[in-house]
């Protein structure tokens, strides 16, 4: 089954939530809720509840540059909350820097995030 839209090209342009989250429960046993819309502020409850929250953002969020030419994009994922940032794994990040438990300031992710996602773990 495909999880991802192509284009034309061959290139992905984009996840299936829904059929995904599907595909984590059945695969490996996880709850898995795709959310179309999902508000950052959100993300805290659910990390903090032990979830984790795969997020869609630019893929500059590596390196909190300037604005990107849009939101979303890319899939990162949420592991820890700090008071000030969201903490990613974001697997082509750069290595030492932006790449495990990276802090993303709340006001960065804005900029980078299209408010969209995947809850994984237990979803009450």
């Amino acid at each position: 089954t495909a999880y991802y839209i192509h284009r034309d090209d061959g290139g992905l342009n984009g996840l299936y939530y829904a059929p995904f989250a599907r595909y984590v429960r059945a695969r490996w046993g996880l709850d898995a809720e795709s959310r179309p819309t999902l508000p950052a502020s959100e993300i805290p409850e659910h990390v903090t509840a032990g979830r984790l929250v795969m997020l869609s953002v630019h893929r500059t969020i590596r390196t909190l540059g300037p604005d990107p030419p849009k939101r979303g994009g890319h899939l990162v994922l949420a592991v820890g909350i700090k008071e000030d940032a969201v903490l990613i794994h974001n697997p082509s990040g750069l290595p030492g820097q932006s790449q495990q438990h990276a802090a993303v300031p709340w006001t960065d992710l804005e900029r980078f995030y299209a408010n969209r996602g995947v809850v994984l773990g237990t979803c009450d």
